[in-house]
């Protein structure tokens, strides 16, 4: 593995890493990097990820690559399982009710960021914390 040269960013190795790893691991774009850097308090923009993306990306995408693992013959078969087991939806009622709730749940925490300026989007992340907070604790 090639070791990473963190030299002159303002934010600390491990933030950087927290960063870019899910960006290139899991296929994130870099609003959704920012999102879960933000649940964490560490409140930087997407811009600042597109940059360590950059700057430190074919390092960290190359080292992902060498660590992951060679598929074997069988291995289709684990995922295929997997995909079995998380069809919950059999019928287009359930199918529905399902999207029914999802809908009413992501309107109340969607939060379009091109409409407001950024302090105004950090009060309104705190604001839907608070409140995702209040109704996972009653429930």
């Amino acid at each position: 593995m090639q070791p990473v040269s963190f030299k002159r960013p303002k934010f600390p190795p491990d933030v950087i890493r927290l960063a870019i790893r899910p960006y290139f691991q899991f296929s994130l774009n870099f609003r959704d990097v920012e999102e879960k850097l933000a649940e964490r308090c560490i409140d930087t923009s997407y811009e600042t990820v597109r940059c360590w993306s950059l700057k430190f990306g074919g390092i960290f995408a190359h080292n992902l690559r060498r660590k992951r693992l060679k598929p074997s013959g069988r291995w289709h078969l684990v995922i295929r399982q997997r995909e079995r087991r998380l069809q919950k939806v059999k019928s287009q009622a359930s199918a529905r009710r399902l999207l029914a709730t999802h809908a009413t749940v992501y309107n109340n925490f969607n939060v379009q960021r091109h409409l407001f300026p950024r302090s105004t989007l950090r009060l309104f992340r705190a604001d839907v914390d608070r409140t995702w907070a209040a109704a996972t604790a009653a429930a």
